[in-house]
């Protein structure tokens, strides 16, 4: 008998993350399917994130919303003819197995324990995980080149970077992004990103700005939100679309959502391209 995948190593956001991913089929109007988050689970998880939930509804409703729209900037990404993705800090995403998009090469950058974790849960799913596994922390000029070394720098490429911008200081994305703009070329870039209101718990809405202090009182402090993020991208030649909020993006795929309404434009999705 195999012995169960170690989950050692694996962000206990990325468990809720696929929790919440693995509840969405028994909504009675679910945005997306997700077949394989339900074996990355551990039994532990229902719990708290169904705690999480009742505490800040926002959280999971978040996650939905910009699950959808990143699934429909791939999409409409490979339908325009592009054929290579890289999610960053992709943690238990299984996009490259749920998409299942002809044509489109995956590749996925985490920590070494978070991809093993991830490989060994599927195995049975998928006994070849469909996607370039690259370990690293891509904050690191050594993590990009393996990168490079892997994926067609001339070819157009997709990036997939959700729910980092949180946590990354806006001295690292800049490392990050001159890395990224000296190696790729034809960058469609998609995130999700807090308003720095919402980063600095000064909302002036205590459900958000209780939000924003769980993360810091859990050791994973918000660092950094909207506008440093657009700054820093429109200086390394990145075009930014206008974005949108999430309550936004619910509302135009006929949501009325109460727990995403309160993020009150303050938490966006975007997309951004640079030739």
């Amino acid at each position: 008998m195999r012995a169960p995948p170690d989950p050692k190593g694996v962000s206990s956001t990325a468990f809720l993350v696929a929790y919440w991913r693995a509840e969405e089929a028994a909504l009675r109007e679910p945005l997306f399917a997700d077949p394989y988050a339900a074996p990355l689970l551990l039994p532990s998880i229902g719990d708290r994130a169904r705690a999480l939930s009742e505490k800040f509804p926002m959280a999971a409703a978040g996650m939905r919303y910009r699950t959808r729209f990143f699934d429909d900037a791939v999409c409409a990404f490979h339908r325009a003819g592009g054929r290579q993705a890289l999610i960053l800090g992709s943690g238990l995403d299984t996009r490259p197995a749920r998409l299942a998009l002809e044509g489109l090469r995956w590749f996925e950058c985490d920590g070494r324990e978070t991809l093993e974790f991830k490989r060994s849960a599927l195995s049975g799913a998928l006994p070849s995980y469909p996607a370039t596994l690259v370990a690293g922390d891509y904050r690191e000029e050594k993590t990009i080149d393996a990168l490079a070394s892997a994926i067609d720098g001339k070819a157009p490429l997709f990036i997939l970077w959700e729910g980092n911008t949180f946590y990354v200081e806006v001295r690292r994305m800049e490392e990050l992004f001159d890395r990224l703009a000296a190696r790729f070329s034809g960058i469609e870039l998609a995130f999700d990103c807090p308003s720095q209101a919402v980063v600095e718990a000064r909302t002036g809405d205590e459900r958000l700005d209780a939000f924003s202090r769980f993360f810091r009182e859990q050791g994973a402090p918000w660092v950094s939100g909207w506008p440093s993020v657009r700054d820093l991208l429109v200086a390394r030649g990145f075009e930014l679309d206008e974005g949108r909020t999430v309550a936004d993006f619910a509302a135009s795929l006929g949501f009325d959502d109460p727990a995403i309404k309160i993020w009150d434009g303050q938490y966006s999705l975007h997309i951004a391209r640079r030739k």
